[in-house]
């Protein structure tokens, strides 16, 4: 088991603008991520779990982003709010040759601390949550690897919400179902 904790400093501009002229600006968001996560296997049986709060984790290629909180009109000045999200995930797994498992994840967006005045920058920040559900089963012989498993992914995405913290609203819920076979040899 363990646990990881990430700051980050950003600057998104150099410079801003507004009714005054061109201004030098030196703002930063300011960021944090925490996580947890754990294995525990006992003969044949296998379980990983991974939790994480995190503010704009777009490095991670995760939902996640900020936007402008405030804005000077004179100046341009811009203050940013990170989007707050939560990341879970757990699989368990069973077997020796034969291997049954399962794995579900979910996320949900929190919004910001702020209400948003200005434009929103990440990636997927106006999704409120999503979910997988995943049976698996695999089999094992030799140095081969074969596997089946079926999927279930159901994204909900909306509108972000300006005056309540960016929280995502009029939410369309959206499903995938994928079935997938594998074949692998281990050398």
């Amino acid at each position: 088991m363990g646990a990881a904790i990430d700051w980050k400093s950003i600057q998104p501009r150099t410079s801003t603008e507004g009714t005054n002229g061109v201004f030098k600006t030196s703002e930063k968001l300011n960021t944090v991520a925490a996580l947890a996560y754990l294995k525990y296997s006992s003969g044949k049986f296998v379980f990983k779990a991974k939790s994480m709060y995190g503010q704009n984790v777009c490095e991670s290629l995760l939902p996640s982003g900020y936007a402008v909180a405030s804005i000077d009109s004179e100046t341009g000045a811009e203050t940013y709010t990170p989007f707050n999200h939560v990341y879970n995930w757990v699989n368990f797994l069973y077997g020796d040759s034969w291997k049954v498992g399962l794995f579900a994840g979910y996320f949900k967006n929190l919004g910001t601390a702020e209400n948003l005045v200005g434009p929103i920058y990440g990636f997927a920040y106006d999704a409120d949550h999503m979910y997988r559900i995943s049976p698996q089963l695999i089999y094992n012989y030799k140095n081969f690897m074969f596997g089946w498993e079926l999927s279930l992914t159901t994204a909900c995405y909306g509108e972000n919400d300006y005056s309540d913290k960016g929280k995502v609203k009029n939410t369309d819920c959206v499903s995938n179902f994928r079935n997938m076979i594998a074949v692998a040899y281990k050398f």
